[in-house]
């Protein structure tokens, strides 16, 4: 039986991106750039486009995802993370 690291766990990182229903609106940073008498680069607006209650809901689906990211792996280096081959089906059934 091998007992070396690579054959009882994975060296693995976690990424996750989301989009936060919101966007720029543009005009409206000019129209109130103009009316103050400021920079348009210096005004930002941002619109919400979906209800905050969906954007939080995944807030927190993020939030529990990197929870338990962090309790099923241990801290490696460079950003890397050990996840134990033992737990790989557990972690993966949780995220699903």
């Amino acid at each position: 039986m091998e007992s070396s690291l690579s054959s009882r766990a994975f060296l693995c990182s976690l990424s996750l991106g989301a989009w936060w229903g919101r966007r720029e609106d543009k005009g409206e940073a000019r129209r109130i750039a103009r009316e103050h008498g400021a920079a348009f680069e210096d005004v930002n607006v941002g619109i919400s486009l979906v209800p905050r209650v969906l954007v939080r809901s995944v807030d927190n689906a993020e939030t529990a995802i990197r929870a338990n990211w962090k309790h099923y792996t241990l801290t490696w280096e460079r950003g890397l993370r050990v996840l134990p081959r033992t737990v790989l089906e557990r972690l993966t059934d949780t995220h699903r």
